[in-house]
């Protein structure tokens, strides 16, 4: 297993696609539920995604994920809302989003640029209480880059939204 993952990434540095994909594949077959076919799967779902194929990149970043609580499939996840929001499913984009929080709590990293993500999400559909309530969730990690995104977007919100729906 390992050695045809060696080689198909060989093969697509070659560029030779067609042929990297058809060892992924192999994988597949001879070595299902192995390691090895989620190493395979998360490449053919990165490829995928990187041609704008994204409901094919969903279904193999989902068949990447483990059973285990640990950053990779907190990443996957991640991925998978990226996919929904490009195809312009806001719906299934939020809620992937949302299972990053929830599933991978302890993967910091995942989480806040999934918090912004779905803070985005609410904005764009004006759905202003959720944007704030999410936003305020990330403006008090007063550490990280993600937290002054979200005081500015709570900001703007406040300024911008709600300060005109109180005047008369």
């Amino acid at each position: 297993g390992e050695a045809l993952l060696r080689k198909s990434d060989l093969l697509l540095l070659l560029g030779k696609e067609e042929e990297s994909r058809t060892l992924l594949e192999k994988i597949f077959a001879e070595y299902p539920g192995s390691p090895y076919e989620k190493r395979a799967a998360r490449k053919m779902g990165e490829r995928h995604k990187e041609a704008g194929r994204f409901t094919e990149a969903i279904s193999f970043l989902e068949k990447a994920k483990t059973g285990n609580d640990y950053e990779p499939n907190a990443q996957f996840q991640f991925e998978i809302g990226e996919c929904y929001e490009a195809l312009g499913d806001g719906k299934n984009a939020l809620e992937a989003f949302s299972h990053v929080a929830f599933l991978y709590p302890k993967s910091t990293y995942w989480v806040m640029r999934a918090y912004l993500k779905m803070g985005s999400l609410f904005e764009r559909e004006k759905r202003w209480k959720e944007a704030v309530q999410t936003y305020e969730k990330l403006a008090g990690w007063h550490r990280l880059e993600e937290a002054k995104i979200a005081k500015e977007r709570l900001e703007w919100i406040h300024h911008n939204i709600l300060a005109s729906q109180k005047a008369p």
